[in-house]
Order: C-alpha cells, then structure tokens, then sequence
C-alpha cells in the first residue's frame, strides 16, 4: 500500500512538474509588439518595395517556429521609410531572436506606453516673444511641425487659421478621416491628420478603444503636422 502511495505521488509529482514546463514555455513565448529599425540597403533587389520585404522576413522567420507556438503568428502592423526605415510587428521571442540574425536588421524597441511631455509646448520649450530663437527664426514662419500626442480637438481656438497662407507646394500630407473627425476640419493651420491604435490593439487584443478617431481620447497617439 505504501509503495503503490509512493508510485502515485511520483505520478502527480511528474504531471505537476511537465505541468510547470509548459506553462513556463508558454510565458516565455508570449508575444510582444516591437519597433523595428532596418538597414534599407540590405534589401534583395526582387523586391519591389520595403513593405513586401518585410513581409518576406516576418514570413520566414515565422516558419521556422517550435511547433508548440504554432498558435503565434508574426504580424506586420506599420512599415516606415521616412524618418526611419523599419516597421511594426507582433513577435514571440524566438522569432525576435531569429530576426536579429536576418539581414538589414539594426535594433528593436518594445512598444510602450509614453507620458506626454507637456500641455503647454512655449514653456517647455523655453520659448520667450520678443527674445531668443523664436524671433531670429521669424516665429517659426512656413515651419511644418510633427506633433504625435493623445490627440486634437479641430474646433479649439487653438487651431484657428486667421490670416495664414495655404500649406506649402511640397506638402504631401493628409488629412484621414473616421466616424469623429472629417478632412474637412483640416484647414491652413492644420495640415494633415493620422491616427494609430493597430500597436495597441495588438499587444492588448481584448481592449475596447471607445473611439478610433483623431480626436483626443486616452491611449490614442495621433500625428497632426501643422503650421506655426
């Protein structure tokens, strides 16, 4: 009696602990979104474009997963070729390994959440009327600015474009539109208008975003380039 005892608490025992295993194999595979930096001269010249080569790299690195993370697939989110060449993607970390040792790969960042700066940009930035470089600059006139941010309210006085001139000729922006925000409430000042949420909704798939707009909600970061 007691060795049959002994023999099924050993059998519990082992169960427990392949029990353990795979469940420290499956946090160790959970995925993450990163961002990816890419060296754009790496790219074969079959390809027409950077988006499908990296399409191509996520593609390979994918297929040669254990079978255990078969459930996990990398995804393309956002490709970049302007201020960075690289993109967004949904990784496990064996296939974040086996893309450091793909070609062209420089760096990766986690995506995660940023603290905005600041609400009042003039005095963070130390910028003082009638003194310094704000003057020298000429109040930043015909400047395009990138602002990425929790969002916009078009209607703020903020936004009002009284006596400015239309955009300048090499302007190749947009204005996007959604269910809360028209292109028509782009104007003089503000010239173009994004908003990207496909990072968020990827790492946290069960969040509910109550609006997927340009318009200012938490958790949202939007791009709108406007005119000083």
């Amino acid at each position: 009696m007691a060795v049959a005892l002994s023999l099924s608490l050993k059998v519990v025992c082992f169960h427990a602990f392949a029990i353990s295993i795979l469940a420290s194999a499956h946090l160790e595979q959970s995925a993450d979104t990163y961002v990816v930096h890419m060296d754009s001269s790496a790219m074969p010249k079959p390809f027409s474009g950077h988006h499908a080569w990296y399409s191509s790299v996520l593609s390979a690195i994918s297929d040669g997963r254990a079978a255990a993370t078969t459930s996990t697939t990398a995804k393309l989110i956002y490709s970049y070729s302007n201020s960075i060449n690289g993109f967004t993607a949904t990784l496990i970390p064996s296939e974040l390994e086996a893309l450091k040792r793909s070609p062209g790969y420089l760096s990766s960042t986690t995506d995660q959440f940023l603290q905005p700066h600041t609400t009042r940009s003039q005095k963070f930035l130390g910028l003082r009327r009638g003194s310094g470089a704000w003057t020298t600059a000429n109040y930043g006139d015909g400047v395009v600015i990138g602002a990425v941010d929790s969002g916009i309210w078009p209607e703020s006085a903020s936004f009002k474009d009284e006596g400015m001139s239309k955009p300048p000729f090499r302007w190749k922006g947009k204005c996007v539109a959604d269910a809360n925000f028209t292109s028509s409430l782009c104007n003089n000042k503000i010239i173009g208008a994004r908003y990207y949420n496909k990072g968020f909704l990827a790492k946290y798939p069960d969040e509910t975003i109550s609006m997927n707009s340009i318009r200012d909600i938490d958790r949202e970061p939007t791009l709108h380039p406007r005119r000083i």
